[in-house]
């Protein structure tokens, strides 16, 4: 039988190579290590604009999906939700 690594969507509040704060330090770190344990794709999603340099330099490293921007919004209450 042949042993199949497996397939891992890993989901990411930052690019890997983007701006250096907490969360893009851990990235690079935690993708480095799925891979050693399966296929990855790493999908960023986020609510700020992408930077060309940081997924051409993340494309390098990583197979990677078109990122996913969200939107901020401003809690109102329990009301909001319905509004």
């Amino acid at each position: 039988m042949i042993a199949r690594r497996i397939r891992i969507l890993y989901l990411t509040p930052a690019w890997p190579r983007g701006e250096m704060f907490g969360g893009q330090l851990r990235a690079p770190h935690i993708g480095r290590a799925l891979k050693e344990i399966g296929k990855v794709k790493l999908l960023v999603v986020s609510s700020d604009a992408s930077d060309a340099e940081d997924v051409r330099q993340t494309a390098e490293e990583f197979e990677i999906e078109e990122a996913v921007h969200v939107d901020v919004c401003q809690k109102r209450g329990l009301g909001s939700v319905t509004d």
